[in-house]
C-alpha cells in the first residue's frame, strides 16, 4: 500500500498501529522472543514506519536471518510472516466491511500499461456488487458489459456469468465481516490475560475457539478457509503451540505438543463490550 493508504489504515482499524518495542516486552510473547533478537534501535525506528512488520522484512538482512533461523529457532521465520500477513488482512477486512468497490479506482492508476482481462472482470464484479441506484442500472446497461455479456455466452465463460448472476442477485448488498474474522485478524499476533496469539492455534484449535466463544464460521473447514482467505499465515507450518483448546467447567484448556504441560485459564474474557468467556446463558 501507498502511505496514504497506510496512514488512512491505520484510522479505520479499530487498534492500534503495532509497536514493535512494547511488544518485544511481552515476557512469554514468542513473537516478543522473536523481536527481542534485534537491536532496539532497530525495533523503535520499524515502530515510527507505517507498515513496522513491512518494514523490518525489507531491512534486515533476510539472507543472514533465515540461516540464523534455521541454525538456532526455525519457528522465527513463520513468526515474522505471520506477523507481515496480519496488515494485508487487515486491509482486505476494511475493504470488505465497508465494500469500497470505488476504491479500486485507485489501484488503476497505472495509465497507458496494458490490463489484464481478468482484471477488468473483477473490477467491473466488485463494482456492481456494492453499487445502489440508480449507478446499478447504469452498470448493467452500460454497453462495455453487454459486450462482455454477450461474449461470455457466445465462448460459454460460466465462471464469469456465474460471478455476473451472484452480483445482480445481490442488489447491492454486502455480505459483510463476520465476527470471526473481525476477531481472528485483530489477535492474530497476540491474545490478552498473556495467550499466544492465535497465529500459534492449529487450524483445529482455531475452529475451536470461536465456537467456544461464539464466533462461528459454519461447520468443517469453514475456520481454515476464512484464515486462508484472509491471508493469514500461521506461525507453525506443522507444529503448533496450540492444537486444541477446551472447555471444561468453567475453564479453558490449551493443549499442545509444544506446550511443556496443558495451560487452564479461569476467569472472564471481554472483546469490546461483549462477554466471550463464561458464556451467559
Amino acid at each position: 500500500m501507498s502511505p496514504p493508504d497506510l496512514r488512512a489504515h491505520w484510522k479505520r482499524v479499530k487498534w492500534p498501529k503495532p509497536n514493535l518495542v512494547k511488544l518485544s516486552k511481552i515476557e512469554s510473547s514468542p513473537l516478543a522472543i522473536a523481536l527481542r533478537k534485534l537491536p532496539p534501535k532497530v525495533l523503535a525506528q520499524a515502530s515510527a514506519q507505517l507498515d513496522p512488520f513491512g518494514w523490518l522484512l525489507e531491512k534486515v538482512d533476510v539472507t543472514q536471518w533465515c540461516g540464523y533461523c534455521r541454525a538456532h529457532r526455525p519457528w522465527i521465520t513463520r513468526v515474522w510472516l505471520a506477523a507481515a500477513s496480519q496488515l494485508r488482512a487487515e486491509h482486505r477486512l476494511i475493504h470488505k466491511a465497508h465494500g469500497w468497490g470505488d476504491r479500486w479506482e485507485e489501484f488503476r492508476q497505472s495509465e497507458g500499461k496494458p490490463k489484464e482481462p481478468w482484471f477488468a472482470d473483477s473490477f467491473y464484479i466488485a463494482l456492481l456488487i456494492h453499487a445502489k441506484e440508480p449507478r446499478r442500472s447504469n452498470l448493467l446497461n452500460a454497453r462495455g458489459p453487454q459486450e462482455r455479456l454477450a461474449q461470455a455466452r457466445q465462448v460459454g465463460d460460466e465462471a464469469f456469468l456465474r460471478r455476473f448472476r451472484r452480483a445482480k442477485a445481490g442488489a447491492g448488498k454486502r455480505a459483510g465481516v463476520s465476527l470471526a474474522e473481525d476477531y481472528a485478524v485483530q489477535h492474530w499476533l497476540e491474545l490478552p490475560l498473556g495467550l499466544p496469539g492465535l497465529c500459534f492455534f492449529s487450524d483445529a484449535a482455531l475452529h475451536s475457539l470461536v465456537k467456544i466463544f461464539r464466533l462461528p464460521t459454519g461447520e468443517g473447514l469453514a475456520t481454515k478457509q476464512m484464515r486462508v482467505r484472509l491471508g493469514l499465515i500461521q506461525a507453525g507450518a506443522r507444529r503448533h503451540l496450540v492444537d486444541d483448546v477446551i472447555a471444561l467447567g468453567g475453564k479453558l484448556c490449551f493443549q499442545g505438543s509444544m506446550m511443556a504441560k496443558p495451560f487452564s485459564f479461569e476467569g472472564t474474557v471481554f472483546w469490546g463490550r461483549r462477554q466471550l468467556w463464561p458464556q451467559s446463558y
